[in-house]
């Protein structure tokens, strides 16, 4: 407790294998305690900016009641697939119909002429505008203010289209390959989408949110604790074997003996009292010794008991039972 609460302790440990633990325990509690304090400081003082929603889930659910209108371009392909979910009846994504839906219920307020119109809208607004997802990537490359929201909802690649059966079809497709498996198009998007045209300004958003301990982090208290309570058995053992050595030399008793003796009182959990070893004897003697030490006091008491009796014996008293004996036995009486 006074290692968890910084109070210290009034017990002091002797030997240096206790003094090892200790140190070692006070070393733990004080690196968890203050890791707790500053992870907990740093959680209450981090500024987490309110998130409004993380999906078009949250959007349809949460618009209605924080205010948020939500479209796409007027006529464009994001427009129409929302459109066309909301005319079907039966296998369309009920997210996607409401999102359809709404739009049709809402054209003159919601829906916008172009891409540039609708990003300007979202930046001064609060409004969600859908749109392809490179279209975003390019326009939060340039407008820090910016960020996609979720997942894209759908997966759309592009093409180039060519005459049927036409003779360079499979020439542009081998080359299209080439240039995919070589990087080429990877590099192509990073230099027009972050490098040129204003791109490339906006950095990747930090995470200031703290996060949580986990064993990774202090798991080297961990084994710091458990090599320094390995380290204080270690000098635990040696303490003993060199004092069960100076007992060897003055007892003459042999040194495993001594130790193997030590050994089973202290794993022997029942023992309370350890017997003494005096010069030249062995624990039988010290015990057969203290036994018949135990003997004579014992002897020596009852003996000294009968002698106070005898001693007590002319101050008595004569009951009844002795005084008509001794009438019937004297005639004189």
């Amino acid at each position: 407790t006074g290692s968890l609460m910084q109070q210290g302790s009034e017990i002091a440990p002797i030997a240096i294998s206790t003094r090892m633990v200790a140190g070692m325990w006070w070393f733990f509690t004080l690196i968890m305690v203050s890791s707790y304090t500053a992870n907990l400081a740093s959680f209450l003082t981090t500024d987490n900016p309110e998130i409004l929603f993380e999906d078009v889930n949250e959007l349809v659910a949460v618009a209605d009641s924080k205010g948020i209108k939500y479209g796409a371009k007027a006529g464009g392909a994001t427009a129409s697939f929302f459109l066309q979910a909301a005319r079907e009846t039966e296998k369309a994504n009920p997210i996607f119909k409401a999102i359809g839906e709404y739009m049709s219920a809402h054209a003159d307020d919601v829906m916008v002429p172009g891409n540039s119109q609708g990003v300007i809208r979202a930046e001064r607004e609060n409004y969600a505008f859908f749109m392809e997802s490179t279209s975003i990537e390019y326009e939060t490359e340039r407008r820090c203010t910016l960020e996609e929201v979720g997942n894209p909802l759908d997966e759309k690649g592009y093409g180039i289209a060519m005459k049927k059966n036409s003779t360079f079809r499979s020439i542009l497709s081998t080359a299209i390959l080439k240039l995919q498996e070589g990087g080429k198009i990877s590099d192509l998007k990073r230099k027009w989408w972050q490098e040129k045209r204003g791109g490339g300004q906006c950095p990747e958003t930090e995470d200031n949110s703290s996060e949580a301990l986990n064993l990774k982090n202090v798991g080297g208290v961990f084994w710091v604790t458990i090599g320094g309570a390995c380290l204080s058995l270690v000098f635990m053992f040696v303490e003993m074997a060199l004092h069960m050595l100076k007992r060897s030399f003055k007892t003459k008793i042999p040194w495993i003996k001594l130790i193997m003796d030590e050994l089973t009182f202290y794993f022997k959990f029942t023992g309370m009292v350890k017997p003494v070893i005096y010069e030249h004897e062995t624990p039988e003697n010290c015990s057969n010794n203290s036994k018949s030490k135990s003997k004579s006091k014992s002897k020596s008491r009852k003996d000294s008991n009968d002698s106070i009796n005898l001693q007590s014996v002319p101050y008595g008293f004569i009951t009844g039972m002795s005084q008509e004996r001794l009438t019937r036995t004297d005639p004189h009486y």
